[in-house]
């Protein structure tokens, strides 16, 4: 008796077109309802720190194909476009050339290389089971047993500060290498606000300094954008 009331009124359900609404469709909807409400949000049970070998990108292919859901924040910085060098004639520059503004190149780089969030879910087993994916190598714990896991408010922290763009490197002002003996002020990092005098050395991202501490110099090997000429 239930089933053939529940089938007279599902006949007389109508849409707004006119159309007779089948008993399939409504069960199917029902269906999907159900479906969707058990489906857990990504983060609801936490999240765990994965660490990876052999490149992040595998790793997130092969956690992805097994269902788990990856977040690994991004970031950009600048990198000095390297020129090939040619014969040796060619790679002999004049001093004018050697100051010549280089050409520099953005790029999206993993903001923690090597270490990735993952999801935890009940459903896809215990954090173990990440072990035996290819390209994990750890999951991150306290101490010797006790597993890290993230609450999901502080991943989705990092997700608005990376989506602000506050963790994406400025482009440099200062990209020109100082010559030797010229004096330059260290602006970033440890030795921020220390005089110092570059010398011979470095490659073509970095200077070195002599850096005055402590009553003597110290050689300092320095990004370029860590010093200004004074």
């Amino acid at each position: 008796m239930t089933m053939i009331l529940g089938m007279e009124m599902a006949a007389g359900l109508m849409s707004e077109q006119g159309k007779v609404w089948r008993i399939g469709d409504i069960v199917e909807a029902g269906r999907a309802g159900r479906s969707a409400a058990a489906v857990r949000a990504p983060g609801r049970e936490g999240w765990y720190i994965v660490y990876v070998a052999g490149g992040d990108g595998r790793a997130v292919h092969a956690l992805e194909r097994r269902g788990w859901t990856v977040y690994r924040p991004m970031t950009t910085r600048y990198a000095i476009v390297k020129k090939r060098g040619g014969l040796r004639a060619d790679r002999t520059q004049s001093r004018k050339k050697r100051r010549e503004k280089p050409t520099m190149q953005r790029i999206t780089v993993p903001l923690y290389p090597r270490y990735l969030f993952v999801a935890a879910d009940s459903r896809l087993g215990a954090w173990w089971v990440l072990l035996d994916i290819p390209g994990v190598a750890a999951v991150i714990r306290h101490g010797s047993s006790e597993v890290v896991r993230l609450d999901d408010a502080v991943v989705d922290g990092i997700r608005n500060v990376e989506a602000s763009g506050e963790y994406d490197e400025r482009e440099p002002v200062n990209i020109l290498k100082p010559l030797p003996n010229m004096p330059v002020l260290i602006v970033k990092g440890p030795f921020q606000g220390f005089p110092a005098t570059v010398v011979e050395g470095g490659d073509p991202d970095t200077v070195k300094c002599d850096v005055g501490v402590f009553g003597g110099t110290v050689p300092v090997f320095m990004p370029l954008d860590h010093v200004e000429v004074t």
